[in-house]
């Protein structure tokens, strides 16, 4: 597994996007009344960017070679996803810790620093979700389809939701209402949720990733 991370490190830092995306995500936290946002743009553009990288691994017929090395395919699988941790991780900790920074020389106190915590900690549950979720797809479909889903997916969430608003007008049901008793729930309630539903992600994810695995042929 060591082999794998590496591997992928390597390729990570030679990047030049990352010579964008940085900059933009601290220009973002900097220009805005709350960092939130430079956070989570950082967050999820590291989270794609951690998933494309498996696309270089089919050039050249480069799996066929990587499937050699020791642990071979569970190793690999087990390492995409431990790379996609460690960076959401560490990207994380290094926003949070210039956004709290931030916020204190702006004057807005600790109470403004510890909704920012909980918030970045929201963002980077949802952040590894978007990982897992997208890992299998990418091993299954390869990195160009699994954009083509991606888009497709999010396509549906969108219809979806709209449609959703129809039939809740139609029922009669006033979605100032609804969101009005969502906001009764706790902060901390909704993170342990997001958290939960995190960890059976995880797990399921990596369950499917590693039968997708056993199945490939390279």
């Amino acid at each position: 597994m060591k082999g794998f991370l590496i591997k992928d490190y390597r390729l990570l830092t030679a990047q030049k996007n990352l010579l964008i995306i940085l900059p933009v995500g601290l220009l973002l936290m900097f220009t805005n009344d709350t960092p939130v946002m430079g956070i989570s743009y950082t967050l999820y553009v590291i989270a794609f960017l951690s998933n494309s990288l498996m696309a270089y691994d089919s050039f050249d017929n480069g799996m066929a070679f990587l499937m050699t090395m020791p642990g071979g395919r569970k190793n690999y699988v087990t390492e995409k996803y431990l790379f996609n941790i460690v960076n959401a991780t560490c990207t994380a900790i290094v926003l949070v810790l210039i956004a709290a920074v931030l916020e204190l020389s702006r004057g807005h106190g600790i109470a403004a620093v510890k909704e920012l915590l909980l918030g970045t900690w929201m963002l980077y549950m949802i952040a590894l979700i978007f990982s897992f979720v997208m890992l299998p797809i990418q091993l299954k479909f390869g990195h160009e389809k699994s954009r083509v889903i991606l888009m497709l997916f999010f396509g549906i969430v969108f219809l979806g939701s709209m449609g959703l608003g129809k039939i809740a007008e139609m029922m009669n049901i006033n979605p100032d209402a609804v969101f009005a008793k969502l906001n009764e729930i706790s902060l901390g309630s909704v993170i342990a949720v997001i958290c939960v539903l995190m960890l059976i992600c995880a797990i399921v994810s990596w369950c499917i990733s590693q039968n997708i695995m056993k199945k490939k042929s390279f």
